[in-house]
């Protein structure tokens, strides 16, 4: 045998050696191979049934909630079934479809962004629940702001070995006044958010990384809504107090009989958390106290003025909001409101002529 032969053989053996050390390699390798998945049907869309109705008060502040949280409803863990593997979580992740105003308002001592309807003065807030179903996790969670990362909200469940089982999401929204002033008229129905299945690593916080399976997103649609300006109607009134002689009066603080009128509050709305009224007077005020107001130019009687009363014949205050205790919120409808008025003699005698004042009502609806 001479040298060559030898060398072809050691270099048999060598190819030999090498090709059964990457055999052995890979034969390791493979039991860990796996890869995070999520299966299901997507392109779905839900419905979030607002309110068909909704009165918007015409002195509620910017920033008040105008309906309570209004969530779609149906079986949605088990919209799509996830896998994750090495101390991976599970979930269910979100997005608005809405652009935000740029503003933001709180629920339940948490803040949420306030996106645009396309409705003026009307924005909705949007809140997201991510469910599951694994060994570790039965239910829904995370009840915030969709807006609260970007692009996706959201968050799993796992976080120790394999974990696997049924996800899904559901958004919730509600209605907030944007705007001093709200006309009427109908919001129409709005694409707000989309959810998809996912999986997140590192003990489910989304910051850190996750995989979003957009292929299976599915999206929230709300209904439409009839905006209803949040109002009542109340004409003028107007008050005879009656002619009377001069000799009716008696001395300072001594009245006429006192005259009973309504002030009318038509077809109001019903929605509205309370209604109240303020009368202010155009004149002068003689005796606050009292609630005795100047008469007005027009007129030349000397020596009184006039005295508004509530319906128990009390001074009713003047420049003060008084609640309207009969409006019911859940009928609307409507009502009036008794007061009554009288002369009251302000000066140690009393002189003859006209004798006329006015005061202005002002409503205020929250």
């Amino acid at each position: 045998m001479n040298d060559s032969t030898i060398s072809s053989e050691r270099s048999r053996v060598m190819q030999l050696l090498f090709a059964c050390l990457l055999g052995l390699v890979w034969l390791i390798a493979s039991p860990t191979a796996h890869a995070d998945t999520c299966s299901g049907v997507g392109g779905n869309n839900y419905q979030i049934p607002l309110p068909a109705s909704v009165t918007v008060p015409r002195d509620a502040p910017v920033g008040t909630m105008l309906t309570g949280w209004t969530a779609a409803s149906g079986p949605y863990i088990g919209m799509w079934n996830c896998t994750a593997y090495s101390g991976g979580a599970i979930g269910a992740y979100g997005s608005s479809l809405l652009s935000t105003t740029g503003t933001a308002t709180s629920s339940g001592g948490r803040p949420y962004t306030v996106y645009a309807s396309g409705y003026p003065g009307i924005g909705i807030i949007i809140a997201m629940y991510d469910g599951e179903s694994t060994g570790g996790c039965s239910g829904f969670y995370n009840e915030y702001d969709i807006g609260s990362y970007s692009p996706w909200y959201g968050s799993g469940c796992g976080g120790s070995g394999t974990v696997s089982g049924p996800v899904g999401g559901i958004v919730s929204v509600a209605l907030v006044k944007t705007a001093n002033q709200v006309v009427a008229g109908t919001l129409p129905p709005m694409q707000v958010a989309k959810v998809a299945p996912g999986t997140t690593f590192s003990g489910g916080n989304i910051k850190t990384g996750s995989s979003i399976y957009t292929a299976y997103t599915v999206t929230f649609t709300t209904s439409v809504v009839q905006i209803i300006n949040g109002s009542c109607t109340t004409p003028d009134v107007s008050v005879p107090l009656g002619t009377w002689s001069t000799t009716s009066f008696t001395g300072a603080g001594s009245t006429t009989t006192a005259v009973g009128f309504n002030v009318s509050l038509n077809n109001c709305p019903a929605g509205m958390n309370s209604i109240s009224y303020r009368v202010d007077p155009t004149t002068s005020v003689l005796n606050s106290p009292q609630s005795v107001v100047a008469l007005d130019s027009s007129s030349t009687a000397t020596g009184v003025g006039v005295q508004l009363l509530n319906n128990s014949s009390n001074p009713l205050p003047l420049s003060s909001y008084q609640t309207f205790s009969g409006y019911s919120s859940s009928t609307g409808g409507s009502y009036t409101i008794p007061l009554k008025a009288r002369y009251y003699q302000t000066g140690a005698t009393v002189g003859p002529g006209p004798a006329n004042t006015s005061m202005t009502l002002t409503m205020q609806y929250l």
